[in-house]
C-alpha cells in the first residue's frame, strides 16, 4: 500500500529506535516519548503536531512513493492482458510484493507532473500544493 506521511514518520522513528547505537541517548528518549505519545493520542494527530518543516519531509516521501506507484500502475494497465485481469486491489497487492529496489525503479523525474497528469490526485495536490522539489534529485 501507499504509505501516508504519518506512516512514513512512524517507520522512521521506529528505525531510528531500532538502530539506537547511532543516536545519542537523549535523542532516543525523545523518540521513544514521541512514539508512545503518538500511539496514545493517534498517529495522525501526533504527526500534525510536528513542525511544518518536519511534516513536509515525510509528505514529500509519501508523494514520491505515490508517484512511483502511479507510474508502475500505468505501465501495468497499459499491458492489455494485465489491465483486463487485475482489479485495483490486485494491482495494489502486486505493488506491495515488489521490494524497495523494484519500487525505486519507478520513481519519476517529476513527482508533481506525474501526479497532475494522472488526474486522480488533483484534490490531494490542491490540499498540499507545495511539496519539496518537483524533480527527484536523488540519482540513485
Amino acid at each position: 500500500s501507499i504509505r501516508r506521511p504519518w506512516d512514513v514518520w512512524e517507520e522512521d522513528v521506529e528505525d531510528k529506535l531500532a538502530d539506537g547505537s547511532s543516536h545519542n541517548p537523549e535523542m532516543l528518549a525523545d523518540l521513544q516519548e514521541q512514539l508512545a505519545s503518538a500511539r496514545a493520542s493517534g498517529l495522525t494527530a501526533a504527526f500534525l503536531a510536528l513542525p511544518a518543516a518536519t511534516q513536509d519531509v515525510y509528505a514529500d516521501i509519501s508523494l514520491l512513493e505515490l508517484s512511483a506507484f502511479v507510474c508502475w500502475r500505468q505501465s501495468q494497465t497499459a499491458q492489455q492482458h494485465t489491465a483486463q485481469n487485475l482489479c485495483a486491489e490486485q494491482l495494489e497487492a502486486a505493488w506491495d510484493a515488489l521490494d524497495s529496489d523494484g519500487k525505486a525503479g519507478w520513481i519519476p523525474e517529476s513527482v508533481h507532473a506525474t501526479l497532475v497528469a494522472d488526474g486522480q490526485w488533483a484534490a490531494l495536490l490542491a490540499e498540499a500544493p507545495q511539496f519539496g522539489d518537483d524533480d527527484n534529485d536523488d540519482d540513485g
